[in-house]
């Protein structure tokens, strides 16, 4: 099961967020999650057990002190030590066709779904690139 962390300044969408990936069946001690970027990056940044890293990564855009436009900015010298099948995807409550288009131009994002996300969802992106 995969590592997921949730990059996330808004409290009650965490929470949601964690209450579904915990239906879909990923324990509490497989979800971490950081108020900003630079708590995410700097996670990174600390951690060298490859193990501890996340598989998937849902961020939000616009958070204090780090957006997600400045970690995936950031990350890139990072991606080496990260497991080989990382996924970032955009969870945002920005609708607006430049956020996405901009969020699809970095490589490493593999989709944008703007707020609120459905566990329908969190499945898709939990169980991509799995037998």
């Amino acid at each position: 099961m995969k590592r997921v962390w949730i990059i996330d300044d808004d409290d009650l969408y965490v929470f949601i967020c964690k209450k579904m990936l915990n239906k879909l069946g990923l324990e509490n001690d497989m979800i971490e999650c950081f108020p900003n970027g630079k708590a995410g990056l700097d996670t990174i940044k600390n951690r060298d057990d490859k193990n501890m890293l996340p598989s998937l990564i849902l961020l939000d855009i616009n958070m204090p002190i780090m957006n997600g436009w400045d970690f995936l900015d950031e990350i890139d010298p990072y991606l080496k030590k990260m497991p080989e099948d990382l996924t970032i995807t955009i969870l945002s409550s920005s609708v607006e066709p430049f956020d996405k288009a901009k969020a699809l131009s970095y490589s490493e994002i593999n989709d944008y779904i703007s707020k609120p996300v459905h566990i329908e969802d969190l499945k898709r992106f939990l169980f991509v690139n799995q037998a």
